[in-house]
């Protein structure tokens, strides 16, 4: 027992040394491993490449990086330092494309597998700045071809962007190498081409630049001056100028105007020449009154010249367009969009002026403390200031070619009114209170008294804060008027499609091939889709307006509809089904129409809930300052209770600041008077108690003035009335003439029999119009449009499909619109009588009578019964008193 008690004792002991052997073994094989990978190269292996592992591309190229896995692989790329990730993209193939240039390093990996790094670098697109041909006196840039006389010498300069190295090659001739400018002189004998090749290392980009033709004689050159731009819209005055030049070194024959309008070609000998004559010059201008244009048709016209020798040559082919109200008021809402974004800045940068001008200021007062380079940092200072300032004015300059451009245009009378306001605010913000400004800033330089000092900085902050005002005025008018040319903008777009659609709906039932009407219907789910994203931008605006929210929910209904209808439209058209293509077009028809009036009906609904908003704040406001002129009438002479009214009177001008926005008043000159109230109440209290009542009477006149807004609304109907009309002869203009070229079958019968329906209609309408109208001119005008109808009337009665119909409605059009035209003049002309009055224009402080003329107090005193008796004792007082002074 002893013994195998001792056995037991010795195995125990043994396991325990081998135990601790065995971890020694492990431990050491361990590391001899991890050394064996890390350091024998052996770890490597567990890392796959990518391939390439370097490629060299331009910006505008693409290069793939590769992995050898078949399956989705995590891409790191890395920018600077391999440790400054910027992207991940997990894919099996990495696409390098549209990257900044610079060096990209790239890694990937799978599960826990990791690659190699691939580095890729990205070189900018080598580009060519501008190319130089001197040709004798002349010099031609950037052109893509040219004519040179044989054994004429010239010299080539092409400007390189970047440090690339630049080859030039002429007709694969090497002729300039280098970077930056390249120039080369020769002499034409034969025909050449000219191109350039960038090297950066192994990488080549080759770009053509031009062709050059050798000849013996070269034909005449053309040069147009007027019009400056290939496309452009008809001028105002409807006359277009074509100016220009034609040189030829042999002498020039003759010079001719070769024109096309709605398909027809014609020809205007502009000039011919029986002696040499190397350079001449020509000028025409065109009346576009004669080819009576509709909105969307346009003229296009070249210069044709030849040379004594019979060489011909014609200029670049012009556009002149005839631009659809759409595109005016899509030009116009971005251009006022730009001007707002100019305002915005101009504000800002105003904001910032005050607290440089302080620091400056202070500066100013321990000048002569200040060493010469202190004195010359504060000089600078100024200067920085100043400069900054004109920056501002010439964006506000650049506007005004914006509103001139707006006036030209026929747009809304409503729009027309609120431009001539912005022209006016503007005028008066860079004619008055910007020069005002520039004074103060130039004095203030120059003095030293501290009193003084105080006093023009003091009229700098009252400068500056005007014009932050004024600037915040014109803000919210150019609003206004964003807001009434988008309104204008979905009217005509709704139109044009409700008479698109009327169109395309007679065209299905009178035949139209069915692959051409799927055509059409697809263009017309197009300008559908164009104008729901139009009307989905302007109702953002309308959609906390709980007066208006019914309305809101119609439109959206109705939207829905129309597109639901387009959907079943294509289908049935697909399907090649006729009849319940047409169905469905009818449905939509009335959807349309059902959406123009929603859309009156919301116009309207804003404008009754502006106006009571308006009424509301204004009644706000009379109470404020009847209260305070009651009480200030009451102690006139207790100065301790001044201040309560100082704070009661900036309460209520910044009511009244709001109002002005709101109700976009003639400038801001019941503020002006306000402003005098408060300064002058600490000195002159019975002065500043006369401007308050002054205020009042004012605002008294604006609501008499807000009441009677009604009374032009005769004249906006009979506007409303001739532009339809309008649109109806020019619809009515379009289908006819669209019917000329076919040949007189069924169909096109009855056609004609709903065209002679619908003009007896019209000319029903204009008949009424004219025994209504007692305007001489406006009866003259709707007489020789109803005469024009009449023979067209009759032409299609006898169904004489012919030119003359066509061109007798376009009488009747052009007449239309020279109606429309004097009714705007009656509408807008001083002798005018339905209109809504004007706001009363208040004069300046320092012009301020307070001695008011006997009529208008009396006429004052009449009006005084429809107010609340609380303010009839005030008021009537007041105004008595003015009598007795």
């Amino acid at each position: 027992d002893l013994l195998i008690q001792k056995k037991l004792r010795m195995r125990i002991s043994f396991q325990r040394e081998f135990r601790i052997l065995y971890c020694s073994i492990i431990i050491l094989f361990l590391s001899l491993l991890i050394n064996v990978k890390y350091f024998s190269g052996w770890y490597n292996k567990y890392k796959f490449p990518l391939d390439p592992n370097y490629a060299c591309i331009f910006a505008d190229d693409s290069t793939f990086i590769k992995q050898p896995f078949h399956k989705k692989t995590t891409f790191l790329i890395h920018c600077k330092k391999p440790e400054v990730q910027i992207l991940s993209i997990r894919d099996t193939v990495l696409k390098i494309k549209n990257f900044k240039p610079g060096r990209y390093y790239i890694k990937a990996s799978v599960s826990k597998l990791k690659s190699t790094i691939s580095i890729v670098d990205i070189l900018p697109v080598p580009r060519v700045d501008s190319i130089k041909v001197k040709l004798g006196n002349k010099i031609y840039k950037n052109e893509k071809s040219l004519l040179i006389k044989r054994g004429e010498e010239f010299k080539l300069d092409v400007y390189v962007c970047g440090d690339f190295k630049s080859i030039l090659f002429f007709n694969s001739e090497v002729i300039a190498t280098g970077t930056g400018h390249l120039s080369y002189n020769g002499n034409a004998t034969k025909d050449f081409t000219v191109d350039i090749l960038f090297q950066s290392g192994l990488l080549t980009r080759r770009y053509h630049l031009f062709d050059a033709i050798v000849l013996n004689n070269l034909p005449p050159r053309i040069e147009i001056q007027v019009p400056r731009s290939l496309i452009s819209d008809i001028p105002a005055s409807m006359q277009l100028i074509i100016r220009g030049s034609v040189e030829d070194e042999d002498g020039i024959k003759r010079v001719v105007l070769n024109y096309r309008i709605r398909n027809q070609k014609m020809k205007i000998l502009l000039k011919r020449y029986s002696t040499v004559i190397p350079y001449d010059t020509f000028s025409m201008i065109f009346n576009l009154d004669e080819f009576q244009l509709l909105p969307g048709e346009e003229l296009r016209f070249k210069i044709m010249a030849q040379d004594i020798y019979g060489l011909y040559a014609e200029s670049e082919e012009y556009i002149v367009r005839f631009p659809t109200l759409n595109e005016i008021y899509s030009e116009l809402t971005e251009e006022v969009a730009t001007g707002m974004k100019t305002v915005q800045e101009s504000r800002s940068k105003f904001d910032d002026f005050q607290e440089r001008l302080e620091g400056y200021i202070d500066s100013l007062k321990f000048k002569a403390d200040l060493d010469e380079e202190a004195q010359k940092k504060l000089k600078n200072s100024l200067e920085e200031i100043i400069t900054k300032l004109q920056n501002s004015q010439k964006s506000l300059e650049n506007f005004q070619e914006v509103i001139s451009r707006m006036r030209e245009l026929s747009i809304s009378p409503d729009i027309i009114k609120n431009i001539e306001k912005i022209s006016k605010l503007l005028n008066e913000i860079m004619n008055e209170e910007l020069k005002d400004l520039f004074n103060n800033l130039q004095k203030i330089s120059k003095i030293e008294d501290e009193e003084k000092l105080k006093d023009i900085a003091d009229r700098i902050a009252k400068n500056r804060k005007k014009i932050i005002e004024n600037l915040e005025f014109f803000e919210k008018l150019l609003e206004r008027v964003k807001e009434e040319m988008e309104m204008e903008r979905i009217f005509t777009q709704l139109d044009d499609l409700y008479t698109k659609r009327k169109d395309i709906r007679l065209q299905t039932q009178t035949g139209l091939d069915m692959d051409t009407l799927f055509q059409e219907e697809q263009k017309f789910k197009k300008e559908l889709d164009s104008l729901n994203y139009t009307i989905q931008e302007v109702l953002k605006s309308y959609e906390n307006i709980k007066s208006v929210e019914k309305i809101l929910n119609e439109l959206k209904t109705s939207m829905d509809k129309v597109f639901s209808s387009q959907d079943k439209i294509l289908s049935s058209v697909k399907k090649k089904r006729r009849k319940r293509a047409v169905q469905f077009q009818k449905e939509q028809e009335s959807e349309l129409g059902r959406i123009l009036k929603q859309f009156k009906n919301l116009r309207n609904a804003m404008d009754a809930a502006r106006s009571s908003e308006l009424m509301h704040l204004l009644d706000k406001i009379r109470r404020e300052l009847l209260f305070i002129s009651l009480n200030l009438e009451n102690n006139l002479k207790n100065e301790s209770i001044f201040p309560y009214f100082h704070d009661a009177l900036l309460k209520a001008r910044d009511d009244l600041k709001e109002f002005s926005f709101m109700f976009l008043i003639g400038g801001t000159g019941l503020l002006k008077i306000l402003d005098f109230a408060i300064d002058s109440l600490n000195s002159t209290p019975d002065k500043s108690l006369q401007s308050i009542n002054l205020v009042i009477l004012n605002l008294y006149r604006i609501y008499s003035a807000m009441q009677n807004q009604s009374k032009g609304q005769g004249m906006q109907d009979a506007m409303k009335i001739l532009e339809n009309l309008l649109k109806r002869q020019a619809s009515l203009t379009r289908r006819t003439s669209g019917l000329l070229p076919l040949p007189f079958t069924y169909p096109v019968q009855s056609e004609l029999e709903k065209l002679l329906e619908e003009q007896k209609a019209l000319k029903s309408q204009l008949m009424e119009m004219y025994m209504k109208s007692s305007n001489e001119e406006l009866r003259q005008k709707i007489y020789e449009a109803l005469k024009e109808i009449d023979k067209a009337q009759q032409k299609l009665a006898e169904h004489k499909l012919t030119e003359d119909i066509i061109e007798h409605q376009r009488r009747a059009l052009k007449h239309m619109l020279e109606a429309e035209r004097a009714l705007k003049e009656q509408r807008f002309s001083e002798k005018r009588y339905a209109e809504p009055p004007k706001p009363y224009i208040v004069p300046h402080p320092s012009e301020l009578q307070y001695k008011t003329e006997i009529q208008e107090i009396n006429r004052a005193l009449q009006q005084i019964d429809k107010l609340d008796p609380a303010y009839q004792k005030i008021i009537r007082k007041y105004l008595l008193q003015l009598l007795e002074d």
